[in-house]
């Protein structure tokens, strides 16, 4: 199941693109594939409620998973090198930064129609929350970031580098 949109992934070459497109497509790959997959969305809710014990059994779910995780690594770093990402980011965290928005619209869009009487998959929500998401993830907020990190004196070259925190999808 999770094959399917790491396959999607692949498909659109990110570490072939500049970092700044490469993270905003990954953004709307994700955003589409999640509102349009709502059957994964609810198999994924049902694994955490039994704690992820049928997907601990599948030897080949951390590999397939991981793939992501060296893409986002690949393209953060050359991000990084062409000083339009900050390296504070860790690829996972930005994995999840992506990942929990889009599946939390899908996965609480009844609930929060009821308590707030927004329909988030109502057209213009929806292309909001899309430009929302990639603004922050893809571009204005790393470029806001080094800015205020260089008018608060700090230097983004003097933190850790990336290295090869996620080379095999663990942390070293």
């Amino acid at each position: 199941v999770y094959g399917d949109i790491r396959n999607r992934e692949a498909e659109i070459h990110a570490t072939e693109l500049s970092p700044v497109e490469a993270i905003r497509r990954l953004i709307e790959l994700t955003f589409d594939y999640d509102e349009s997959h709502v059957p994964f969305i609810r198999l994924v809710m049902n694994e955490n409620i039994h704690r992820a014990k049928y997907l601990a059994k599948l030897p080949s779910s951390r590999n397939i998973n991981a793939s992501v995780i060296r893409t986002l690594h690949e393209i953060m770093k050359r991000g990084v090198e062409e000083r339009v990402f900050t390296n504070e980011l860790d690829p996972l965290d930005l994995h999840l930064f992506i990942s929990a928005f889009c599946f939390f619209r899908v996965s609480n869009q009844h609930t929060l129609k009821v308590l707030f009487g927004r329909d988030l998959a109502e057209p213009e929500m929806r292309k909001r929350h899309k430009k929302m998401l990639v603004d922050a993830g893809a571009g204005k907020n790393h470029g806001n970031m080094r800015r205020v990190e260089e008018a608060n004196g700090c230097r983004c070259e003097d933190r850790e580098p990336l290295g090869n925190r996620f080379d095999d999808g663990a942390r070293h």
